[in-house]
């Protein structure tokens, strides 16, 4: 199993996150983490914690600019040797046995080969939600009625093979139209368990949400926008006046 972790000036959390996979058990695990120059001392804090990784576990550095967490996915992607591929970002951290269970799942069910498990989300300390307890599919997807958290989703090498690299066009959301492309070919298997944790730190602008969630209905849909997604964007930009009208237009028939 490979797992990637893309990191720019994540002093504050990396070590938490390299722990955590570090705890996974004897596991025969290639950890790549992903450094995008960080300036904040990220990279000696990496090294000197890469010491108390397991014998097992095959751990390597790598140091370059890169302009999105995308395009250090698809870096590592490329340098990965694994048949089972994962990604956690520098702030978030893995539940202990997670990869584990991951394996067993994948060992006794050798027709899947997308899964993925609930995520817990925390702000500022906080257990604040959960995402990942209901089946995704496209539709689902697409609907926003059923999320795919990037460090709780495993899949094996011929998913990536066949959707490719992540599409880094996208500044912000690239993890979420990869999931998508990934729908449209595979079947999307769940895990009851939570497997990771999320610490959200986004910098998406409501105008650049907007802007995102409309750009990847047309590439996936065909239509510039779908209902679900149309009433999600109106709240996001403080329009809600107009959502009675949309939902008038989606019940006779409009979609």
């Amino acid at each position: 199993m490979s797992i990637i972790t893309p990191v720019k000036n994540g002093a504050e959390t990396i070590e938490r996150c390299m722990e955590s996979v570090f705890r996974q058990g004897n596991r025969d695990i290639e950890y790549l983490i992903m450094d995008g120059a960080s300036t904040d001392g990220t990279q000696g804090i990496v090294q000197k914690a890469m010491s108390k990784s397991p014998i097992s576990m095959h751990i390597a550095l790598y140091s370059e600019p890169d302009e999105s967490a995308g395009e250090a996915w698809n870096k590592g992607l490329m340098k990965s040797s694994g048949q089972i591929l994962g990604a956690i970002n520098s702030d978030d951290w893995y539940e202990d046995r997670a990869i584990e269970k991951v394996v067993e799942f994948f060992e006794g069910n050798p027709q899947a080969d997308f899964v993925f498990g609930a995520c817990n989300l925390w702000k500022k300390g906080r257990l604040v939600g959960r995402i990942g307890e209901k089946d995704a599919d496209l539709a689902l997807i697409m609907r926003g009625k059923a999320e795919v958290a990037t460090p709780s989703a495993f899949y094996r090498r011929k998913v990536l093979e066949a959707v490719g690299l992540f599409d880094t066009s996208y500044k912000i959301g690239s993890d979420w139209d990869w999931w998508l492309r990934v729908a449209n070919q595979f079947r999307v298997y769940r895990l009851p368990d939570v497997l990771a944790n999320h610490n959200p730190s986004s910098v998406w602008t409501d105008k650049e949400a907007a802007r995102f969630m409309a750009l990847v209905q047309l590439k996936h849909s065909g239509s510039l926008i779908s209902v679900w997604t149309a009433l999600w964007i109106l709240r996001t930009l403080r329009l809600s006046w107009l959502i009675p009208i949309l939902r008038w237009i989606y019940l006779r028939g409009g979609s």
